[in-house]
């Protein structure tokens, strides 16, 4: 597990109020058209459980890329505040990229997965339609891998704190639940990494 640098503290602790701030005016954005619905959300007092596949556009060109295609499972609970608390775990897949020099050739693989806690207010927009602001705070593992004539320094593993506003839509056909996800992923590692993370999953 790496220790955190101070460069890296000092990077979190100018990041999280952005994070907040952003949080809050999606919440506020999103709340405005709900105060024509004002019954509770249809998940209101309900446990929620829900899987799907997850794909996560790198915003910094990393090579190789760690995110991409993944799966995900999500455990969580609706207040009848409408408050939402619960988890989330995602595993990417990640990229392998090969290089080549004259007499040595080498090839790295990155993957990530990450577990978080998410909290958001449930907005019942109509009967069959939710929308969900959230936040996710939580750990990101980012491993890497070489085959070949590799370069020490790029095996490992290492935790990183990790931070997502998103928002999640729902839909209600039948007894079953549809959802679309979107998350601006944040790692917090030496330079900061960051990805558009995209989700569609059904649940119960």
């Amino acid at each position: 597990m790496q220790t955190r640098t101070p460069q890296v503290a000092n990077r979190l602790s100018a990041t999280l109020p952005r994070v907040a701030l952003c949080t809050a005016a999606l919440c506020a954005a999103v709340s405005f058209p709900a105060t024509a619905h004002a019954e509770p959300p249809r998940t209101a007092g309900a446990l929620q459980l829900g899987g799907g596949f997850r794909y996560g556009v790198d915003l910094k060109d990393s090579e190789p890329d760690p995110w991409g295609v993944g799966l995900g499972l999500e455990l969580g609970y609706t207040l009848e505040s409408a408050v939402y608390v619960g988890g989330v775990f995602d595993y990417f897949f990640g990229q392998q990229v090969s290089y080549e020099l004259p007499g040595r050739s080498w090839e790295v693989s990155a993957n990530l997965w990450q577990v978080a806690a998410e909290g958001g207010y449930d907005i019942q927009l109509s009967d069959g339609v939710l929308v969900r602001p959230k936040l996710g705070l939580g750990v990101a593992m980012l491993q890497t891998s070489c085959s070949g004539d590799c370069i020490e320094d790029t095996v490992g593993s290492s935790s990183y704190f990790a931070a997502a506003p998103g928002l999640t839509t729902m839909f209600f056909p039948g007894n079953m639940v549809l959802s679309l996800d979107a998350r601006y992923q944040m790692v917090f590692a030496d330079e900061l990494a960051s990805a558009l993370i995209f989700s569609v999953g059904i649940g119960f």
